[in-house]
């Protein structure tokens, strides 16, 4: 009887200490750096997983994958590969998730935020006048449709004019491209277009109207 009380208490030892040895599992920690670590969006951007480490697992053999904009979907597939690139559609403050998972399943994850800015390069403004010399009381055509953005539509970029040059804007931004006006007086006019596209980035050009008396 002795003798199997203490072959039981060997047993549930081993059983416990296999517990134990298998709770002692850790998760691996995820760790990634941005660079650079802010941009516009014209800008791609490098992500490091490289810093991951599980203490009971080589790096290397580590698997990663992301979310490169924190709307809960992974953008990547898992792979051992720890580097990414990746090129933001428009600016915003975006929240990139790295998720890490090693042989055994377990994951860790980690956050970072991200600003991307609007880019600096302005759209292309551009315009002719029909006619570009008339008298007074002549109405004249104004079009801007040849104005260009390398990022932003067509329909989506914003119009709007000077006709004296004086500093004054006459009309507010739309996104008509075509607009009539009629001078009262005789004069040669600065007519100034401003164009401003989808990230508030804008330009500026002018030519002379002549409008002379009847």
């Amino acid at each position: 009887m002795r003798f199997f009380t203490i072959l039981s208490v060997l047993f549930l030892g081993a059983v416990m200490f296999s517990c134990e040895d298998k709770n002692e599992s850790k998760p691996p920690v995820a760790s990634f750096t941005i660079s650079p670590s802010t941009g516009p969006f014209t800008q791609s951007f490098n992500f490091n997983a490289s810093s991951s480490y599980d203490d009971d697992e080589a790096t290397e053999s580590l698997q990663v994958r992301w979310d490169f904009d924190g709307d809960g979907s992974f953008d990547t597939q898992y792979s051992t590969t720890k580097t990414a690139e990746y090129t933001y559609e428009g600016p915003d403050e975006y929240m990139v998730v790295l998720e890490v998972a090693n042989s055994e399943g377990w994951t860790d994850t980690e956050e970072k935020q991200l600003i991307v800015f609007a880019d600096s390069v302005p759209p292309m403004p551009s315009f002719y006048v029909e006619p570009d010399s008339s008298s007074v009381q002549t109405i004249f055509l104004f079009n801007s449709a040849a104005s260009t953005d390398q990022y932003t539509p067509a329909g989506e970029l914003r119009y709007r004019w000077d006709w004296e040059g004086d500093g004054t804007w006459d009309t507010p931004f739309i996104t008509d491209t075509v607009f009539y006006h009629k001078y009262e007086e005789a004069g040669d006019y600065w007519v100034i277009l401003e164009v401003k596209n989808s990230y508030s980035v804008t330009d500026t050009t002018g030519r002379i109207v002549y409008v002379y008396d009847l």
